[in-house]
């Protein structure tokens, strides 16, 4: 488990239901249960094995202020508070029939995984909406899991330094969005979370027409039906709330830049960080994400890269460069970070970046060329190809998309769009990230060191 970083007579259901193919990428049947409960199935034969994800439209950045890291809590209580199952039940079992589980949650959605042979799938099926509707949990049982979870935040926050420094320059780039805080949830408020807190969570937010399962492997839209529809057809819809979240300020061309110094002991190589916040790319603006997508490569890729070769190669003056782009649900957030070569400060790295990316932008023309631009679709589209090979991990990027809100169409069109971008799309990108100023700037160093 982490944070990243669920009885009508079956036929007179199944006559009721239409399942429709979507035509793309993967292809996917869909249908929906009269309780509202979506369903996704990816179809893949190859071994008999089936991977449920249980994708829950709720996450840490739905949380009620003074609440956080109540859906990481409660996404650990799923396995321990299992109806009619022991403390230990729920694994016990899922490992007895020769399959694993897991689960994550993140600010967006909080996913439920198994993996099981497919004459299994009724035993994981089962214990999923046996939780789903309802999760037994006292105060014995929350205090002991707390401990677990305190732990696992000292670890994987305050024992993990790159993530400390992100959370730390999370805190700086936002003012308000609850993107802003852990996943796992302030330390002081996750030790006030009540037995009550939790179950009201879980009956908020834990309703059948709030969720998508995706069922992906050796799996037919029939076998799917029938088995989804003996599970989960009885339970009951409810209404959800709107997720609400307090949002950002409008950009204006007036951005106050903030400069943070990150110290830790455990710093072994500084680096320089720059972040912006942008729009969230939504499915009406794909080619947009698509054009953002491609800088990466336009720009950093190993040997190729306008600044890889200016700021590695010519330079010599970092040993890295990269950019990442993470678009969610509310809004998309822009990384450039460098590593600086020996001896390097980042002061002076800092000198050599905003120099080489000016002329980066300065001759966004003569870099994305329609040659360079088709060559880089042509590397997306493989690279896509080859990711149908790992179902599994594609099953976990849909779901995760699916349940924070962007469409099935966006996901399986994606591959379609990547072939329209063209010269004028990148340099646009180029404008959206370079053409204003970043809003943080990060310098993080050794502790002993000063940048």
């Amino acid at each position: 488990m982490s944070f990243f970083n669920k009885n009508i007579k079956i036929l007179s259901v199944l006559g009721a239901l239409a399942f429709s193919v979507q035509a793309g990428f993967l292809n996917p049947s869909t249908f929906t249960l009269d309780n509202g409960l979506k369903v996704v199935v990816i179809e893949d034969h190859r071994t008999p094995v089936v991977d449920i994800l249980m994708a829950v439209c709720v996450g840490s950045a739905d949380e009620n202020p003074g609440k956080t890291g109540v859906a990481h809590f409660l996404e650990h209580m799923m396995f321990k508070g299992v109806p009619g199952e022991s403390e230990t039940g729920f694994f016990d079992k899922i490992a007895a029939h020769g399959g694993e589980a897991n689960a994550f949650t993140s600010y967006d959605s909080t996913v439920y995984v198994e993996t099981i042979p497919k004459e299994h799938l009724d035993v994981a099926l089962a214990l999923e909406a046996k939780r789903f509707q309802s999760i037994k949990i006292n105060e014995d049982l929350v205090e002991r899991e707390r401990k677990v979870i305190l732990e696992e935040l000292s670890m994987r926050v305050d024992g993990n330094h790159n993530q400390l420094a992100y959370q730390t320059m999370m805190s700086k780039l936002l003012t308000q969005h609850p993107y802003r805080q852990s996943i796992g949830g302030y330390v002081h408020e996750v030790k006030t979370l009540s037995v009550q807190d939790i179950l009201a969570f879980h009956k908020t937010w834990y309703a059948p027409n709030n969720v998508i399962l995706v069922l992906s492997g050796d799996i037919t839209p029939v076998e799917a039906k029938r088995v989804v529809s003996q599970h989960f057809s009885s339970i009951k819809p409810h209404a959800v709330p709107k997720r609400k979240r307090l949002s950002e300020p409008e950009a204006t061309d007036n951005i106050t830049q903030v400069r943070l110094a990150f110290y830790d002991k455990r710093v072994k190589q500084p680096s320089l960080s720059y972040q912006k916040v942008l729009p969230c790319f939504s499915d009406d603006r794909l080619k947009e994400l698509a054009a953002m997508i491609f800088l990466p490569r336009l720009l950093c890729e190993y040997n190729k890269g306008f600044l890889w070769k200016e700021l590695v190669e010519k330079q010599k003056i970092a040993t890295n460069v990269s950019l990442n782009i993470d678009n969610r649900k509310d809004l998309a957030f822009v990384e450039l970070h460098i590593d600086p070569s020996p001896k390097v400060t980042l002061n002076q790295l800092e000198v050599a970046v905003e120099a080489a990316v000016k002329n980066a932008f300065d001759r966004i023309h003569e870099i994305a060329t329609p040659q360079v631009v088709a060559q880089i679709i042509h590397q997306e589209t493989i690279s896509n190809i080859y990711a149908k090979d790992n179902l599994t991990g594609l099953a976990h990027h849909y779901a995760m998309q699916l349940a924070a809100g962007f469409s099935l169409s966006r996901l399986e069109s994606f591959i379609e769009v990547i072939q329209t971008v063209r010269s004028a799309d990148m340099i646009k990108a180029m404008q959206n990230i370079f053409g204003s100023q970043f809003t943080l700037i990060t310098h993080i160093v050794p502790q002993e060191k000063k940048p």
